[in-house]
């Protein structure tokens, strides 16, 4: 009887819902990251010029100026890794690579 009344079929829903949000490229992750660093008063380098294999103790980070960072990379890739995993970090491109299946675009 009054059909316009009946739900959308199941299929239709559960195909929409499946739809996940894309993952930043390595690219993108690392563009993002120099954004951050360029925020970084302690920051001693070139940040253009920082590379995947530019070592964290390289960059001139103090221990209060590294965990501002990890903070605001937190926010902006809606990831917060676990202690563990941030000290096996040692380059940049370390956390390029622990990001790169986890942050969202």
């Amino acid at each position: 009887m009054g059909s316009s009344l009946e739900p959308p079929p199941r299929a239709a829903v559960a195909t929409t819902n499946l739809i996940g949000p894309d993952h930043m490229t390595k690219d993108e992750i690392a563009s993002a990251l120099r954004d951050l660093l360029r925020q970084q008063k302690q920051i001693k380098v070139d940040v253009n010029a920082i590379q995947p294999e530019t070592r964290f103790d390289q960059l001139g980070f103090d221990s209060l100026s590294i965990l501002d960072f990890l903070y605001e990379v937190e926010n902006r890739f809606a990831v917060v890794p676990e202690m563990a995993d941030l000290v096996r970090m040692q380059k940049v491109g370390d956390l390029i690579d622990y990001l790169q299946p986890r942050a969202q675009s």
